[in-house]
């Protein structure tokens, strides 16, 4: 059962202060009494009640200004104050009270019954008020939780876009560009000789341009492949998994990939179809540079919780928690912290499980539809 409220009671006519503080004691309050202003005060300093009933009239100050005072001190925030007045306040005079902070009047004489009556429902009231306090409380603190998470995934979004175009930046400068560049010398040399009259030197050097060109061709097809393979567009995610993992173990020939997929095409959500692929490239690129593992299990299904699972095995070296949060950001670390905030931006959960010598593993779960 809900403890009952406690009471400061504050009343210069001692008869009526013992009388009311007994009859609220009856009723299971727990009171202390005050007969002047300054004794409430002093009682509010190591004393704090769910209610505090204050008499208008007390012989040091005007109960209504006592009750402006209090609830304009920040320690007394959320106090509750009713005030009690005689049968000769006006009815301004209660207004007056009330727009300077208490929150009821109760006026004397009053029927005992009717009394307790209204203090139970002052006493309803404050906890109601309370409770919500306390909600809004905890909303706020989950919204500020919620701010400050969307502030970091924010960062890591505009930092992995970054680091994209940095890396996409230095392959177009290091391979496109420079068979470019290649092919240009090509092209003023041709001419030269051309303008020489040496047709066969011409001809040679035509054909150099030709297979620079082709080379730049290529590059710039692989990159484009790289940023959004056509076959996931074109075939789906399952096709392009197999795809890109027999590619994969073509240019690392010491690693061996397994798959098992268990999902139909039409289970895997359109926009989910790329996070999974970049995921693989992120897990495969991570295992090929620091895993020096040799076999790699990739699962994707449908579980029978309803829910797509995306997981990626290696038997590699592995790594301690402590390394993956700390604060001297490798590669490997950009690459988890990418997949995490990919997963978790596409409505998904991630989870990774690795230890020294024990390898790596990935978990990443959606809900299915």
């Amino acid at each position: 059962m809900r403890e009952k409220a406690s009471i400061l009671l504050v009343d210069d006519d001692r008869d009526i202060l013992f009388a009311t503080s007994r009859l609220l004691k009856s009723a299971g309050y727990h009171v202390r009494e005050a007969s002047t202003a300054e004794e409430c005060r002093e009682a509010l300093k190591s004393y704090r009640p769910d209610l505090l009933l204050l008499d208008v009239v007390l012989p040091d100050a005007d109960g209504r200004v006592l009750c402006s005072e209090l609830k304009a001190d920040p320690a007394l925030e959320g106090i509750f104050i009713v005030l009690l007045s005689g049968t000769k306040t006006s009815s301004d005079e209660q207004a007056e009270g009330l727009d300077m902070g208490a929150e009821a009047y109760i006026t004397r004489p009053i029927a005992n019954r009717e009394f307790l009556a209204r203090i139970h429902a002052m006493d309803r009231i404050r906890r109601m008020e309370e409770r919500l306090r306390e909600s809004q409380d905890i909303l706020e603190k989950r919204v500020a939780e919620r701010t400050a998470r969307i502030r970091r995934l924010s960062g890591r979004i505009l930092e992995a876009q970054e680091h994209e175009r940095r890396k996409i930046g230095l392959e177009l400068h290091d391979s496109v560009g420079q068979l470019l560049t290649t092919a240009k010398f090509a092209a003023e040399k041709a001419l030269d000789q051309l303008q020489q009259g040496a047709a066969d030197d011409c001809a040679t050097s035509l054909e150099s341009i030709i297979s620079y060109v082709q080379q730049a061709s290529d590059e710039a097809r692989r990159i484009h492949t790289e940023l959004r393979p056509p076959l996931l567009d074109d075939l789906g995610i399952v096709m392009t998994i197999s795809w890109f993992c027999r590619e994969f173990q073509e240019l690392h020939s010491g690693l061996r990939i397994d798959m098992a997929v268990d999902v139909e095409e039409q289970d895997i959500p359109e926009p989910l179809k790329i996070v999974i692929f970049r995921i693989l490239q992120e897990a495969l690129n991570n295992v090929a540079k620091h895993s020096q593992a040799d076999q790699v299990d990739i699962s994707l299904k449908k579980n029978n919780k309803d829910r797509v699972e995306f997981v990626v095995a290696d038997n590699g070296h592995g790594f301690a928690k402590e390394q993956m949060h700390s604060n001297k950001r490798s590669t490997r670390s950009f690459g988890l912290s990418n997949m995490r905030e990919r997963t978790i931006l596409s409505g998904g959960a991630f989870e990774i499980r690795s230890e020294n010598e024990s390898g790596t593993t990935i978990w990443c779960f959606w809900p299915a539809g």
